[in-house]
């Protein structure tokens, strides 16, 4: 008669094949687990299936999250609302996170940065949404593969936005009689300078 194995054994073997697209070769390996064990297992509790269910659903969700971020970036440009842009900033925090965890699981290195903050305000969220800028550029920078024309001028638009986004805030702290941050010139210089967006 064949070993037995604990349900934590079987269920992270089913783990492992359905949910993390591993073959039935590294799924023994990783576990241990003879590979006519495995396939008994597949065959006993539909792993097939429910890889392909997983698989369909996995799909449906990342098209479904790309269609909400264009939505959030479009309502974000249109509306130039803190509120907006907030929504945009954590959305891009997940996905910055789904890119770091799914690197660290293939063993690689994200650039970007080490601690993402917490929104809590408008200059906040100008903040964030400038760093993000930067993260991209030294991802394109990087990995020259990732450079395109849509690219760029997905580049320009966020940092024209976010330009207003200062400007804006630039306006309400001189009507407040404080200044904080760069001032919409300084902002218009970085983008002219560093960017090389001309606006």
């Amino acid at each position: 008669m064949g070993q037995e194995y604990s349900f934590e054994i079987v269920e992270r073997a089913e783990e492992l094949y359905c949910v993390e697209g591993h073959t039935f070769d590294a799924v023994a390996s990783l576990t241990g687990v003879a590979l006519s064990t495995l396939k008994r297992w597949s065959d006993k509790y539909g792993w097939q299936e429910k890889k392909e269910e997983i698989r369909q659903a996995m799909s449906s969700i990342r098209v479904n999250t790309i269609r909400l971020r264009a939505r959030l970036i479009e309502n974000c440009l249109t509306s130039l609302a803190a509120k907006d842009a907030f929504a945009v900033a954590s959305l891009e925090n997940m996905a910055m996170k789904a890119v770091e965890l799914a690197e660290k699981r293939r063993g690689g290195t994200v650039i970007g940065p080490e601690n993402l903050r917490e929104i809590r305000s408008d200059e906040d969220a100008v903040v964030a949404l400038e760093e993000a800028i930067q993260v991209k550029l030294n991802s394109m920078l990087v990995n020259p593969g990732q450079i395109s024309l849509a690219a760029v001028k997905e580049i320009k638009t966020v940092s024209e936005y976010v330009a207003g986004m200062r400007a804006n805030l630039g306006k309400a702290d001189a009507e407040a009689g404080k200044r904080k941050g760069l001032s919409a010139d300084a902002v218009d210089q970085l983008r002219r300078e560093i960017l090389g967006v001309k606006g």
